[in-house]
């Protein structure tokens, strides 16, 4: 009897105990926000562990020597004002001793084009340190290519054919690591699309001239490609872009890959990493970094990838918001 007493009293404290753990652990979690904010910020119940409401956020105490930062629709903002905002807090970072830059789905090229002379005028970043092409080539700071790399020739070859096969030849981009090209003049429809990007026209040659080059990056008005043995997810990647274009990189090529080299470079670690994006080819570079953000006109499935999610948007200055956040600044 004192035998069963006794075990009877030794489940009921490994019960209570085991209660009380888990009602610690459970406290220890970050509050749930209701039902109407959730769907305002744009994600499910479930994400909440890993994507969190901006007003939770505290700064760390040390904030990181890196900062990515993706351009369209990310620190491109269409309003001159909001622009300026993110302009001159990114200048502030870099004041600070800071090193944010772009990393970007968008060529070198065309990453300083954007912004016209805003960017030179407030800063003293020309786009290095820098990701471009989705990872496919890194800049140091002194502008010296860090990492790129190239499609195989046969994989061209094999592409080009598919092009001309659909008569799409004049509708894809051939970026290198200089410059742009496409067979023959590019089709006068994407053109209207790439003047609204702020985009510049790629220069036209001939698909021999194409295959002689080292392409490193493409962007093609067409989302599926018959290509032979060369499969997707193993020969390349495919991210759709925000101009409607979609984008291939070599093999495993992507934002994170690239981040990853450019920190190797410097002798950083991950956790000397920050990251903002708002789409898909922001994903790999949100899950890489600890501190990374989305803007509030992210998609929701880009969002569930963020550590937080902004309340505002790519034209109401959502990249200064969240410097200013992270480092502790003032809003110009």
């Amino acid at each position: 009897m004192r035998l069963i007493s006794l075990l009877f009293l030794t489940y009921s404290l490994v019960d209570v105990i085991g209660n009380e753990v888990e009602a610690r652990t459970e406290s220890s979690k970050p509050p749930l926000r209701k039902d109407a904010d959730q769907d305002k910020m744009g994600f499910k119940l479930a994400d909440l562990e890993t994507a969190r409401d901006i007003s939770e956020f505290v700064a760390p105490e040390k904030p990181p020597k890196y900062f990515g930062i993706d351009i369209d629709g990310t620190m491109y903002a269409e309003g001159q004002e909001e622009r300026e905002k993110n302009i001159k807090t990114f200048a502030q970072v870099m004041e600070k001793g800071h090193t944010p830059f772009f990393c970007t789905g968008r060529s070198y090229r065309s990453s300083m084009s954007i912004f016209g002379g805003d960017l030179e005028n407030n800063t003293t970043y020309k786009g290095y340190p820098g990701v471009y092409n989705n990872g496919s080539s890194v800049y140091d700071k002194d502008g010296n290519i860090v990492f790129s790399r190239t499609f195989q020739r046969d994989f061209l070859e094999a592409f080009i054919a598919f092009l001309e096969k659909k008569g799409i030849q004049n509708k894809c981009i051939f970026y290198t690591e200089t410059n742009d090209f496409s067979i023959g003049e590019f089709d006068p429809k994407w053109k209207a699309t790439l003047d609204s990007r702020k985009i510049p026209y790629p220069e036209p040659k001939t698909a021999q001239e194409i295959l002689n080059m080292k392409v490193i990056y493409l962007s093609v008005d067409c989302d599926h490609y018959d290509l032979g043995n060369f499969k997707e997810n193993v020969d390349y990647l495919k991210k759709i872009s925000s101009s409607g274009l979609y984008n291939v990189t070599p093999g495993n090529v992507n934002k994170a890959l690239g981040l990853t080299k450019l920190l190797e470079h410097v002798g950083a670690n991950v956790e000397d990493l920050g990251y903002i994006g708002n789409a898909e080819n922001d994903i790999e570079a949100m899950e890489l970094s600890p501190l990374s953000f989305a803007v509030a006109n992210a998609k929701d499935d880009v969002k569930e990838h963020a550590k937080w999610i902004l309340d505002i948007t790519c034209n109401e200055a959502g990249v200064a918001k969240a410097l200013a956040l992270v480092y502790g600044l003032q809003i110009p």
